[in-house]
């Protein structure tokens, strides 16, 4: 059974850590606490980044392009933990550490590298720019980011591609990031306390939304829970 509830934030103020751990204390009754950002070393994770997005092969990357990097979750994750032994860190599996992270992380499987918002385990990490950028966009986003770019010979801004797409998707710096990722630290406290990843239904918090729209259904819409997780978490 947890009995506590370790929240770090992120470095960047994209997210309000302090809203998601009250909205975790209504839920839960382990103790929730917020952390400042996790004390990993930058150089620690300067080898996780991928190096090839055809080959499950991570090394340091050259490229200024921020923008472009992208991290693999899993190893990012052992330099979590390794952080955490090096500070003699309490490791008791009544405890749930959930990191916030501004890094964009990717997992490799079925032959590519496939972009997550989160990887779950011990400890948790979330990684806030995967919200915007691992979910697949609308189909009429990527129509209208082709024809932009036909024209202009320019990548579209986000602000101009929002203004002519009419489903729901979560833009970069979104107001609406804390409320969404609400669900998905949830999700990493649900399964270390029940080992059930996610939840198959749609309208739930608790589900592993694929696309854009459905990330809006299950973290922006009523209701929060199904029925079953409701009884849990309601």
């Amino acid at each position: 059974m947890l009995g506590r509830v370790s929240l770090y934030r992120p470095e960047s103020d994209a997210v309000d850590a302090n809203a998601i751990a009250d909205w975790l204390r209504g839920r839960l009754t382990a103790d929730v606490t917020v952390r400042d950002p996790f004390p990993l070393d930058p150089s620690a994770v300067v080898d996780r980044q991928v190096a090839d997005p055809d080959r499950p092969r991570t090394g340091p990357r050259t490229s200024d392009d921020v923008e472009g990097r992208l991290y693999d979750g899993r190893a990012v994750q052992r330099a979590c933990n390794a952080a955490l032994d090096a500070a003699g860190s309490d490791r008791s599996l009544s405890h749930c550490r959930v990191a916030l992270l501004d890094l964009p992380l990717a997992t490799w499987g079925n032959d590519r590298w496939h972009r997550r918002v989160s990887v779950l385990g011990r400890p948790a990490v979330v990684s806030v720019p995967g919200l915007w950028s691992a979910p697949a966009k609308p189909t009429e986003y990527y129509w209208h980011q082709r024809r932009y770019a036909r024209a202009t010979g320019e990548v579209p801004p986000e602000d101009v591609l929002a203004e002519r797409v009419e489903a729901a998707f979560l833009r970069r710096e979104d107001p609406r990031t804390t409320e969404a990722l609400k669900g998905y630290v949830l999700q990493a406290v649900h399964y270390l306390a029940t080992g059930e990843a996610f939840c198959d239904d749609e309208r739930c918090r608790l589900h592993n939304a694929h696309r854009h729209e459905g990330v809006v259904r299950a973290q922006l819409d009523d209701p929060e829970f199904c029925e079953d997780h409701a009884r849990r978490y309601g």
